[in-house]
């Protein structure tokens, strides 16, 4: 092709399928990523593909196929970049405020069930904490939860159930003896 070709074919596929480059995107690279900048380097590396003869099949439905593929890989690498950095644990809660607003809205026994919630989650393994986070909280398959961790789909299913199991241990109320109705314990 052509540069003229190449350049045509670029433009014409940049508009049809950005919005589905970021459906991709979004959900892949995690709440705090730059879709935009991802966006971008994905079209990128489909340019430099188009330049180098790289691309056999150019439908729409093959260009699409191959940027989704770009775009997945670049969302993955993203996450796995911002989940490689440490991340200290919140040792402390929020503000008061935040608590004031939540104990406003729904009582204070809700706001110290979220305060004992988050304690218990810093509490987890990292990975266990990820693994549920990305499973229960983002709503990631368990292939994609895979693939994001570097481990295998059964220690997705295994990791959130102990995660689980770890938090109902950590948030249940002590056993109080049973106290008879005559005095002392039964």
């Amino acid at each position: 092709m052509s540069l003229d070709q190449i350049e045509a074919l670029f433009d014409r596929t940049y508009t049809e399928c950005k919005k589905h480059v970021e459906a991709v995107i979004a959900p892949l690279a995690g709440p705090n990523a730059d879709v935009d900048a991802l966006r971008q380097e994905t079209f990128e590396r489909f340019y430099r593909m188009l330049l180098n003869d790289e691309v056999k099949d150019v439908n729409p439905k093959g260009l699409l196929g191959l940027l989704r593929q770009i775009a997945s890989g670049k969302a993955i690498d993203a996450f796995r970049a911002t989940a490689r950095r440490p991340v200290d644990t919140v040792d402390e809660l929020p503000d008061a405020s935040a608590w004031d607003t939540v104990a406003k809205i729904h009582g204070p026994e809700v706001a110290y069930e979220h305060a004992e919630t988050l304690r218990a989650i810093n509490r987890l393994s990292p990975e266990l904490r990820e693994t549920l986070l990305l499973r229960e909280y983002l709503g990631f398959s368990r292939e994609v939860t895979a693939e994001i961790l570097g481990i295998k789909r059964a220690s997705v299913s295994a990791n959130v159930r102990r995660a689980k199991e770890r938090l109902r241990k950590q948030t249940a109320e002590p056993e109080l003896p049973h106290l008879s109705l005559e005095g002392g314990t039964a």
